[in-house]
């Protein structure tokens, strides 16, 4: 059993917390009430799923290889992407913008590393809509390339203030994308997130900014240092979703919204059983904490103030798909790991980032475009990476995975439901 490696966060779509109604169960029909007043719908999970059971990913293509050509050995993948015909990867060590067949056969390499046309400094996010356009973030230059379904080189797109790299990009219609900015006040001492198309000319129209919520996080202070986020703390959780929406929401509770870009929203709300945390994993956590300040703010630095949760979040990440499902990643049972740093205040951080000893039991919950909860999905254990390395589209699946010998591949799996494998 090895989730090391596993997703810390996955790539793409009335108050139901602490209840005392009892853990719903998968393997029954979905149960659950949806109401629509005004331009809210709200979609009220609380048993069952749709599946009827736990979804499998079955692998059918897998590009990468441990030694060979420069073609199939990837160093740092930043970002990938997948169309019906096409799977784009980002290698931002080489740096080099790939592209493969649904087969995993290489086709080209689109630019190369320079400041000239279609060229590219430190390329991060990529995406294509129907047309087979192209679009590549490069934050080094500032700018957008956009190739043509040929290899074309167009004029890039002006990129300022966007947040990269760990939130995916989309497409929208008349050659435009939709992608994570940031926007800062008059004297540059604070800023709002959100997201917002950008073309030819930039970014235009107006910011999808972020909503606020009033929920509570779990903070601790450093002495001498600051105040900061504590490990188990609930999150402002949000990710760009595809056709200009912006899917968003606060893991106090298991809950979420699609923000639409006609203004209309599908909140979504499940019963949560919170999973506690141990008191050893817990003073592991602090140790590894005051580890990390310790190497900006000096080694006298300890965890003064609150404690942290006695549980764990509702979920750690909300996955938007291509299809318009919502990939909810969250976690289950620590795992004791072997051979880990013991105390990191020893070690130090770097090692104890390495070798944790403790791991959350990744599990990964799909809610349909309606809403409804589907079911659970069962990742194989190499699959790892954030939102930009996980595509999903319908039943393709396409991941970046590392093994145990650290090669780097990317993989196509297809979805299989429960009714599919019977």
């Amino acid at each position: 059993m090895r989730w090391r490696r596993a997703l810390p966060a996955l790539i793409l779509w009335a108050n139901v917390a602490c209840s005392s109604a009892p853990p719903a169960d998968e393997e029954e029909t979905w149960v659950g009430t949806v109401t629509t007043n005004g331009d809210v719908t709200t979609v009220v999970n609380e048993s069952g799923s749709v599946w009827n059971g736990t979804a499998t990913l079955v692998e059918e293509v897998s590009i990468g290889v441990e030694s060979g050509t420069d073609e199939y050995m990837f160093g740092q993948i930043s970002s990938l992407y997948a169309t019906d015909e096409r799977i784009y990867v980002v290698d931002s060590q080489v740096p080099a913008l790939r592209v493969y067949d649904l087969d995993g056969g290489f086709l080209h390499t689109l630019g190369r590393e320079g400041q000239g046309p279609g060229e590219y400094n430190r390329p991060s996010l990529v995406t294509a809509d129907d047309a087979g356009r192209v679009y590549l973030l490069d934050p080094g230059l500032a700018r957008i390339n956009v190739y043509g379904p040929e290899g074309e080189v167009f004029d890039p797109w002006p990129m300022t203030d966007s947040r990269c790299c760990v939130w995916p990009m989309f497409p929208l219609s008349g050659e435009s994308v939709w992608i994570p900015v940031q926007e800062w006040n008059e004297d540059h001492t604070d800023r709002r997130y959100g997201v917002q198309a950008v073309g030819p000319q930039g970014r235009y129209g107006e910011v999808t900014f972020l909503p606020e919520f009033d929920f509570r996080q779990a903070t601790f202070t450093v002495e001498g240092d600051f105040e900061d986020i504590s490990p188990f703390s609930p999150w402002l959780t949000w990710n760009p979703a595809p056709e200009g929406a912006l899917l968003v929401g606060t893991s106090d509770r298991y809950w979420f919204q699609v923000q639409h870009r006609d203004g209309s929203r599908t909140v979504v709300e499940r019963y949560w059983e919170p999973v506690s945390v141990s008191a050893e994993r817990k003073e592991w956590e602090r140790r590894r904490t005051v580890s990390f300040r310790r190497r900006y703010s000096g080694p006298e630095l300890e965890w003064v103030g609150a404690e942290m949760p006695d549980h764990k979040p509702a979920y750690w990440s909300l996955i938007p798909t291509l299809s318009g499902e919502v990939w909810v990643q969250r976690p289950g049972r620590s795992v004791r790991l072997e051979d880990c740093v013991e105390n990191p205040l020893q070690e130090a951080w770097p090692a104890a980032a390495e070798r944790p000893c403790w791991q959350d039991e990744p599990i990964v919950d799909v809610f349909g475009v309606d809403g409804r909860y589907l079911g659970e999905v069962d990742l194989p254990d190499v699959i790892g990476g954030g939102t930009t390395h996980f595509v999903v589209d319908a039943s393709k699946v396409v991941a970046v995975t590392q093994d145990d010998a650290g090669t780097i591949r990317v993989k196509r799996y297809r979805l299989v439901t429960p009714d599919e494998s019977q």
